[in-house]
């Protein structure tokens, strides 16, 4: 994908809009605001592992 611009702002508006398109059409799914508030509010919460705590700390990350 060539993205035709020279500010990388509009780069990344551009990248993250594509990808929100081929992933909306893989899955089958319309992110309109109606279908939005169907979703759960959150997904199930990941537990963080000891060592990804510990390396971002290193990297002055909170966690």
């Amino acid at each position: 994908m060539v993205v035709p611009n020279n500010d990388k702002w509009y780069e990344r508006i551009t990248v993250l809009k594509t990808v929100v398109e081929g992933l909306s059409r893989s899955l089958n799914f319309d992110p309109s605001p109606e279908n939005l508030v169907k979703l759960p509010p959150v997904a199930a919460p990941t537990p963080i592992p000891d060592w990804a705590k510990k390396e971002a700390k290193e990297y002055g990350i909170k966690v």
